[in-house]
């Protein structure tokens, strides 16, 4: 269990290693997208691209591999743990709400509808750790 002394327990940055998973990346994802929440791509079978407005988070981006002579770009998603995402300029999320991405690039917001799968447990102004299951 994670924690920051002086503030109590935080979940922030628990994660599983058997949920690291391999996808392919949709063009122009960069080793300065790790850490940012991706959902999956329509473009093709197996491929996440970066959370963007109503997007609903599938995980975190953990690292990321330009096989430029094969041709791919691929990198390892973490599916399910307590992750920190930035959050849209000026919103708090409430702990319990489900969240999508925003119109600003890989930030999130509060979701319109209710998900199961991406639940905050920790926020401020700029960040929030969410859970995805």
């Amino acid at each position: 269990m994670a924690t920051t002394i002086g503030k109590g327990v935080t979940l922030r940055g628990i994660d599983h290693e058997s949920f690291s998973i391999p996808f392919n990346l949709t063009a122009g994802m960069v080793v300065a997208d790790i850490g940012k929440p991706v959902t999956l791509s329509g473009a093709a079978a197996n491929t996440v691209k970066l959370c963007g407005d109503t997007d609903v988070p599938i995980g975190q981006l953990r690292s990321v591999e330009d096989r430029a002579i094969e041709g791919v770009l691929v990198g390892t998603v973490s599916v399910m743990g307590f992750f920190e995402f930035k959050v849209d300029a000026g919103v708090t999320l409430d702990i319990g709400v489900s969240v999508t991405g925003s119109a600003v690039a890989n930030e999130l917001i509060e979701a319109v509808s209710a998900n199961s799968t991406t639940i905050v447990v920790e926020s401020s102004v700029a960040l929030a750790t969410v859970w995805i299951k």
